[in-house]
């Protein structure tokens, strides 16, 4: 419901601010009580725990497999999507075995790294990805070939303040000058084949 309320964009960023800040509370809390003593703030931290996981669900549990089917062309879509299946199970991987080995070295510095990467999460999505809600599949590819950037700002909750009067070119106006262009093409590749078949008949004469 979110995914299409909010909009692709908006869940990634808020589950990433989320997810981060939540990391950041558990690392300053581990920086700050080191003890295995139990004080007013270790109840905050388990509801913190939580709050993570709600903001995954949110953001980046779901909202990354919607973006990846749809930014993929049509004709290489499957492949697209099993190559990013398996990056995310590598990955996921790679990360269960390395945070016991983490929280083993350096306790708190875990969820600190974590958290800065949530943070760098939402900043990337802010700045780089525009938003794919109301767009059929045949048009997402036009988000992607011009104005990333400043689309991506257009979307973003205040980013039209960074881009002064500057904005992207309409999404149907691109569509319109591909089915120009597209129909220049068939036309002039006709003349093409009406003119081998008149020299066919010239030397036939």
């Amino acid at each position: 419901i979110a995914v299409e309320s909010w909009g692709r964009k908006l869940c990634l960023i808020v589950g990433a601010l989320g997810q981060g800040l939540t990391m950041l509370w558990i690392a300053g809390f581990g920086a700050i009580h080191p003890q295995s003593t139990i004080v007013p703030a270790s109840y905050v931290s388990i509801v913190a725990i939580y709050l993570y996981a709600v903001f995954y669900c949110l953001g980046w549990g779901p909202v990354p497999w919607v973006v990846a089917s749809e930014v993929a062309p049509n004709h290489v879509r499957a492949a697209t999507l099993t190559v990013a299946i398996g990056i995310n199970w590598l990955f996921s991987f790679i990360i269960s075995r390395l945070t016991p080995v983490m929280l083993e070295n350096i306790t708190y510095g875990t969820f600190l790294l974590f958290g800065t990467f949530c943070m760098i999460m939402a900043a990337w999505t802010y700045f780089f990805l525009p938003e794919t809600k109301g767009y059929a599949l045949e048009d997402i590819k036009y988000l992607f070939e011009k104005d990333v950037i400043v689309r991506a700002l257009e979307d973003a909750p205040g980013g039209r303040l960074f881009l002064g009067g500057r904005r992207a070119t309409p999404v149907e106006e691109m569509r319109r000058a591909a089915d120009l262009h597209d129909s220049s093409a068939i036309s002039g590749k006709g003349d093409e084949e009406s003119n081998e078949n008149i020299e066919v008949s010239d030397l036939q004469i």
